[in-house]
């Protein structure tokens, strides 16, 4: 998915003032726009790195992620089997800088409740349990944060 720049330099480069644009050109931007506005959803397990990277061995999640302009949605299920209790730790990383949330939106972790337990997006890129989760547990999310393009 393009971000909100590469679309821009795409409407900027293809469909210049003074130019013969060509209906292969126009395609490109129209069809890079709907892409934007209609994105494939990713697949994420905690084997893959797609958008996520695992900090935690023993912690297994399956994952559906999709964005659409810079609201980035998440979707799944996370299962601790580390043999211990996890909390108040980073348990993932956002590596794919597509998905990075917007520092200057949230200013501080953005906060959302999953199976009645306290997670946050921080501004390090990190997804954190804020509360405890036994060994063995599973919680479901669904939740969405602003990206910062």
């Amino acid at each position: 998915m393009a971000t909100k720049t590469e679309l821009q330099t795409l409407i900027n480069t293809n469909l210049a003032s003074g130019t013969s644009i060509t209906a292969l050109e126009h395609r490109e931007v129209e069809n890079a726009i709907i892409d934007a506005l209609y994105p494939a959803r990713i697949f994420e397990t905690s084997a893959s790195t797609n958008v996520f990277t695992n900090d935690i061995t023993g912690l297994v999640y399956v994952m559906t992620v999709w964005k659409q302009g810079n609201n980035v949605n998440v979707s799944g299920e996370m299962t601790n089997n580390t043999g211990r209790i996890l909390s108040g730790e980073d348990l993932i990383s956002i590596t794919n800088s597509e998905f990075f949330p917007d520092n200057l939106l949230i200013q501080s972790p953005y906060y959302f409740f999953a199976s009645n337990l306290l997670f946050s997006v921080t501004t390090s890129n990190k997804l954190r349990i804020n509360d405890s989760l036994g060994d063995g547990l599973t919680v479901y999310f669904n939740f969405n944060y602003k990206a910062i393009d």
